[in-house]
């Protein structure tokens, strides 16, 4: 948990700062679901970064429980922007996060020219085959903070929220609106794959 504070908000003098360094930053660094609720409810949090997963989630397609819980959470004060990491594993791995009101985030190197192949990006479970996650890559290989220097989706999820707090810090009107900053964060990424190849990927499974 330090390390992914730190991609957020590291203001440690002559070192890369974090990308949300003027946030007030909180650790609710457990799988306790009531944790959480502390983070939303007592706290008034509007963006959590979450790294961690259960093990089900990994070899399930459909929605977990937690899945459905911060969806709910998503649509309730304070309408908090969730981003999730994607996860690390094997081609046959599900997505760890599959919710449909949050962020899941996938990890890029520094060129940015494509997902690290590591990246869990199995689709979940949908009626008509066409959820395809993870919604948004950002820089998660090789970060360096707080004196370490790790890697994958679980770096890459606080590079997003980090983002998204900036984005509160300019509009604070934007705050309460989950949807509109991944409209936001989601126009504003280059597209990768570029064209209009992306139902034919789909259906080859590339």
């Amino acid at each position: 948990s330090r390390h992914t504070h730190g991609i957020i908000k590291n203001i440690e003098r002559n070192r890369p700062h974090g990308h949300a360094p003027d946030c007030n930053l909180y650790s609710a660094n457990s799988y306790d679901l009531d944790a959480l609720r502390w983070a939303l409810e007592d706290i008034g949090c509007t963006v959590i970064s979450q790294s961690f997963h259960r093990d089900a989630e990994q070899t399930n397609s459909g929605l977990s429980f937690d899945d459905i819980y911060k969806d709910h959470l998503a649509l309730r004060w304070p309408y908090p922007t969730i981003c999730e990491a994607a996860g690390n594993g094997a081609h046959t791995e599900f997505l760890n996060h599959k919710g449909c009101n949050r962020l899941t985030v996938g990890n890029h190197d520094d060129n940015a020219g494509a997902m690290a192949s590591d990246t869990v990006f199995r689709n979940p479970a949908s009626a008509h085959g066409d959820r395809e996650l993870p919604e948004i890559s950002a820089n998660g290989t090789g970060v360096t903070t707080v004196g370490l220097t790790m890697g994958g989706t679980s770096m890459a999820a606080p590079a997003v929220a980090g983002g998204v707090a900036c984005i509160q810090e300019a509009n604070s009107t934007l705050r309460s609106w989950p949807e509109g900053f991944r409209a936001i964060m989601m126009a504003a990424a280059w597209r990768d794959p570029a064209g209009s190849t992306w139902r034919a990927d789909l259906v080859a499974g590339v």
